[in-house]
């Protein structure tokens, strides 16, 4: 229904088609991103192992950052689509959209180039030869901040995905 009480227009096919690559690229998008932050603590723990599931993990990470890109573009033209059933002036659109920005700040501002600088560090690490067991190369302390920095990215970044899926999903105030 429309705030004048009578009822909303149909949207169509085009809206439809729309939503599902909105929906399609969410789920390939944000869920080959969901579990980057363990991926790292993982394979921290395997050596030089480590280094080549990293290696792994960024290029499969770079495809799912197209599709988070998909979903925002997919997104509004569904938004577009649905005949102003849904618009920028539902509290839920321009919030979901905001958080999607915050988003990007958090994956571009604090994620990428720690993450860059954790796969190079790692690479010095793994030319790195030790004397003794008790010898710690600094490289590993640079690592332990940067897993912790690169964590705390992905947590917050899950977090904002779960607080956007809910204002999709329940749409409040609509």
């Amino acid at each position: 229904m429309t705030r004048a009480g009578l009822p909303s227009p149909p949207v169509g096919t085009g809206y439809d088609v729309l939503v599902l690559l909105h929906v399609v690229c969410v789920v390939g998008g944000f869920g080959g991103l969901a579990y980057n932050g363990l991926t790292l603590a993982l394979a921290s723990r395997r050596g030089l192992e480590g280094v080549a599931v990293l290696q792994v993990n960024q290029q499969v990470a770079q495809l799912a950052e197209l599709l988070v890109y998909g979903a925002f573009l997919f997104g509004l033209a569904a938004i577009g689509a649905s005949k102003s059933k849904y618009g920028f002036g539902q509290a839920w659109v321009s919030v979901a959209a905001a958080l999607y920005v915050v988003d990007l700040g958090l994956l571009h501002g604090v994620i990428r180039p720690a993450r860059k600088r954790y796969a190079a560090t790692a690479e010095e690490l793994s030319q790195v030869t030790v004397l003794t067991e008790r010898e710690r190369p600094p490289q590993v302390a640079v690592l332990d901040g940067l897993s912790k920095r690169i964590s705390l990215g992905w947590g917050a970044f899950d977090l904002v995905v779960v607080v956007v899926l809910y204002l999709m999903i329940f749409k409040p105030g609509a």
